[in-house]
């Protein structure tokens, strides 16, 4: 069989955090590792972070026919928070050669942050499946905040969802 290099997205970054995700098609349903580099590419940037991909990622699944964690989600650093324009690059790391990787789509994302504390807060919400969802059909819910540390989903009744914990995180429905 042909070794495929990883593929994936960077969905967001802003000066909280960022998030995407990767696969390798090699290993579809195991985690792979993505590099985060700063200031430039592989080649010319600074290793800033490795990370393993390790959220559940119900849209990537349902598109790859997978069954594994696939995504990622980390805080900016402090580092970061200087004023300084950053542009951000991520690869996934081939899951057979870890001297290979590809670029993931979506970069680079260039960011300027400050120190300040005064944050805007952003949420991203998403549903699987994503298509019409009819009453009594079950659906899970992904959420991924900045500046909150607690999350409240209510459903029709306006009674709240149990098991939703934290700024990011998934439940079903």
């Amino acid at each position: 069989m042909c070794n495929k290099l990883p593929f994936g997205w960077l969905d967001i970054a802003n000066c909280e955090f960022i998030r995407g995700w990767a696969l390798d098609e090699n290993t579809i349903n195991a985690p792979i590792s993505v590099n985060w580099y700063i200031d430039g590419d592989s080649g010319s940037g600074s290793l800033l972070a490795a990370m393993q991909t390790n959220v559940y990622r119900p849209d990537v699944n349902a598109i790859y026919s997978s069954t594994g964690d696939h995504g990622f989600i980390s805080s900016i650093p402090n580092s970061l928070k200087n004023g300084i324009t950053h542009p951000l690059y991520f690869y996934g790391i081939d899951s057979q050669d870890s001297s290979k990787s590809a670029l993931l789509f979506g970069v680079p994302k260039t960011i300027r942050c400050t120190g300040d504390a005064t944050l805007v807060s952003q949420t991203t919400l998403t549903a699987y499946p994503g298509t019409t969802i009819s009453a009594g059909d079950e659906v899970t819910l992904s959420w991924v905040t900045a500046s909150a540390t607690a999350v409240k989903i209510l459903d029709h009744n306006n009674t709240q969802l149990p098991n939703v914990h934290g700024a990011a995180g998934n439940v079903k429905a």
